[in-house]
């Protein structure tokens, strides 16, 4: 709802979820109110959001995790007139205050400044810089189904950058480069993201999407190993955290045809690669700190069981045809691999070439939805 002047709104929704099972009926829900200011140079929006603790829509699309209460709020100024070089500029604060739903305890705060800047040529450049002031809570990765035991996470921050060229012109880049550290656990990464796009003509269009990242010294929760030589001497309710390294390739590669405005054909490929190398194991303390664990993670030669490889390799192919208003018809081919093994071989150009001796499967779909309009019947 908005006022007349168009200054001010304010937004709400609210959404019940009910699982049905032989002995219970589940009742969850969310609820999001956002008061803002919507207009002028200086805007702001104030926002709450809760998801109650039995909150499920995963049988009708997907939701992250549930649990969760959430306080932020937003400054912005914006520029919209031209100056100097530029078409306009926008400049923000963003903050936000976590919380448990249940049990109500605190989880997390983070703060983020960003600035992009939009030039008379159609180019287009940002940054941003987001930390946490204060240790946080995390409840989600210890696994512990009733929420009692968090893991610390320290302060942290991280930096980035990003840049856009002309999407008028045949041949554009977007780049985005980031950085993360977490200095308590010497926890920090780094990302890059390249994206050219080619404009063939009016009617093909090409654009490759690459990504990566490296991070070091991160933490989390790990199952221990049947197969492990010190298995057994780990005390039961230990809930086991591993140090690990991972680094990380996707690229995607889009391409769309368009035959004419009603028919058009796109293709889509996209490879990811992953792999994580474990440096050492934890068992996680009440109050929220890693403290040594007999557990090493090794069988019985001193072969590490952890490590993990894994490629995947996916294309979806679409042919869409517009045959009536409001009526298509879509013809789908895709194409998926997996693979997952325990070879570190840090090649990337190898692991791609195994994919073709990995098994494969493919589909084929056809969806045809046709739009009836009763006025068609009326005399």
């Amino acid at each position: 709802m908005r006022n007349k002047k168009n200054r001010y709104s304010i937004d709400g929704k609210a959404v019940l979820s009910q699982l049905y099972d032989p002995e219970s009926v589940d009742l969850g829900h969310e609820i999001a109110l956002e008061a803002s200011k919507i207009s002028g140079e200086f805007t702001w929006a104030l926002g709450y959001n809760q998801l109650s603790d039995d909150y499920d829509i995963n049988d009708m699309g997907f939701l992250n995790n549930n649990n969760e209460r959430t306080l932020s709020f937003e400054y912005n100024y914006s520029r919209f007139k031209p100056f100097g070089i530029f078409n306009g500029t926008r400049l923000g604060f963003e903050s936000s205050y976590s919380r448990l739903y249940a049990p109500n305890k605190y989880s997390n705060v983070e703060m983020e400044f960003f600035s992009r800047f939009f030039t008379r040529n159609f180019f287009a450049f940002g940054m941003w810089q987001y930390f946490s002031p204060v240790d946080g809570h995390d409840y989600f990765e210890p696994r512990t189904p009733d929420f009692s035991q968090f893991f610390l996470r320290p302060k942290y921050w991280g930096s980035g950058a990003w840049i856009s060229s002309d999407y008028r012109k045949k041949f554009a880049l977007d780049m985005r480069l980031q950085y993360f550290t977490a200095p308590v656990y010497d926890n920090k990464g780094w990302g890059l993201n390249v994206s050219p796009r080619f404009r063939l003509s009016d009617k093909l269009n090409f654009i490759l999407d690459v990504n990566y990242s490296n991070y070091k010294n991160d933490f989390g929760f790990t199952a221990p190993k049947i197969a492990a030589a010190n298995y057994d001497l780990i005390p039961d309710g230990d809930i086991i955290f591993s140090q690990r390294n991972q680094e990380t390739f996707t690229n995607v590669l889009t391409a769309n045809y368009s035959f004419s405005n009603n028919m058009g054909l796109s293709f889509r490929g996209r490879h990811y690669w992953t792999q994580v190398d474990y440096q050492g194991f934890y068992v996680l303390g009440e109050n929220g700190l890693l403290e040594d664990t007999p557990y090493e993670g090794l069988d019985a030669a001193g072969n590490k069981l952890h490590q993990t490889n894994v490629n995947i390799f996916n294309i979806d192919m679409i042919y869409n045809w517009r045959f009536a208003p409001g009526s298509d018809i879509f013809l789908v081919w895709k194409n998926a691999i997996f693979t997952s093994n325990d070879d570190l071989d840090g090649s990337y150009l190898r692991n791609f070439s195994r994919l073709y001796e990995a098994p494969q499967a493919n589909s084929l779909s056809l969806k045809v939805i046709y739009y009836l309009d009763y006025l068609q019947f009326q005399k």
